[in-house]
């Protein structure tokens, strides 16, 4: 599960970047797609708000999602007005949702509702990192993280218990912390960045000019775009 990455194309198609992928695409509707997690949650936000969750409710059945069929899509029951969705890459099975008004919700009914979040970075069954309005990435396990600021994008991977945070500032360059035992925080000459993938064994960057950058172990990943570190 650590060596699998997904992107949605202009097409609006999935693309798998290795072929150990455990996806069930033939359920997802692509032309109404907006955002993708993977890992093992398997959830699809899509353009109207709502959340396709077959997949994962296929690989989480103890944690299943009521669902109901909206325009002739099997979406979550009571996720609507759905702006960012999160979840944790491992085999939690746990997903998070955030709508429209801030408020957060989870498998499991309500997180928060304080309205400060403006995107979901990370959650899993005992944490939960979001970016905050201000500019901020704050997590339930340590509050405000690294004292950050000017923050506009951000992601997060669990390696074991310790976690990496990565997040581009508002002039296109990298804030990183935690383990760099790959070099996958080596990213300190990136710049131009304007979005970021995080994984326990390496880190992506795409670049202004549609450039995408790895630090890490690339062998593991099998991501062949000809690119290295």
């Amino acid at each position: 599960f650590f060596f699998h990455f997904e992107a949605i194309g202009t097409n609006g198609r999935i693309i798998p970047f290795t072929k150990n992928s455990n996806t069930f695409y033939d359920t997802v509707p692509y032309d109404q797609l907006h955002n993708v997690v993977s890992g093992t949650a398997g959830a699809y936000l899509l353009e109207n708000g709502r959340v396709n969750v077959i997949d994962y409710n296929r690989m989480n059945a103890e944690k299943a999602i009521p669902t109901e069929i909206i325009d002739g899509v099997e979406v979550a029951k009571d996720w609507k007005n759905i702006v960012d969705i999160a979840c944790d890459e491992q085999s939690y099975g746990c997903l998070y949702g955030l709508k429209a008004d801030g408020t957060i919700i989870s498998d499991s009914g309500i997180v928060c509702n304080e309205g400060s979040v403006a995107d979901l970075l990370y959650g899993s069954y005992d944490s939960l990192f979001a970016l905050k309005k201000d500019g901020t990435v704050y997590s339930n396990v340590t509050g405000e993280w690294q004292n950050w600021t000017n923050i506009v994008s951000a992601d997060v991977a669990r390696a074991g218990t310790d976690y990496i945070v990565a997040s581009i500032t508002d002039d296109g360059r990298v804030c990183i912390s935690g383990n760099n035992s790959l070099g996958q925080c080596n990213v300190s000459e990136w710049i131009d960045i304007v979005q970021l993938s995080v994984t326990p064994v390496c880190t992506l960057g795409l670049t202004a000019n549609g450039t995408v950058v790895v630090a890490g172990l690339n062998e593991l990943t099998n991501i062949d775009l000809g690119l290295g570190e």
